[in-house]
């Protein structure tokens, strides 16, 4: 189970060795760093801006439903939200793959 909201790549803040009557044992507290759905976004988000022709075309689609001219703050503006819009819904639908059970 992938649970989007656990730490990427956690940062370990303390560590306690601990002994019961099973033997020693390491207690862990990790705090801070991505979570899992935000490295996942951020993964996608690198890969649409790497490509310059996927980035051309998502800009011309883009100036089809804008109704600001191409090139303005607003149509920047606008592109830049679509990225992020389309990154997070990546993120989430590989979440959602990799939480099928497999048969």
């Amino acid at each position: 189970m992938t649970d989007p909201s656990e730490l990427a790549y956690p940062k370990i803040v303390s560590t306690t060795t601990r002994n019961d009557r099973h033997g020693p044992y390491v207690d862990t507290h990790s705090s801070g760093g991505l979570t899992k759905r935000e490295h996942f976004a951020a993964m996608a988000m690198q890969g649409l801006l790497a490509d310059r022709r996927t980035m051309t075309d998502l800009g011309e689609v883009f100036a089809t439903v804008s109704s600001h001219e191409h090139g303005s703050k607003e149509f920047t503006a606008g592109l830049r939200k679509l990225i992020s819009v389309m990154s997070i819904a990546h993120a989430d639908a590989l979440i959602a793959e990799l939480n099928k059970e497999t048969p």
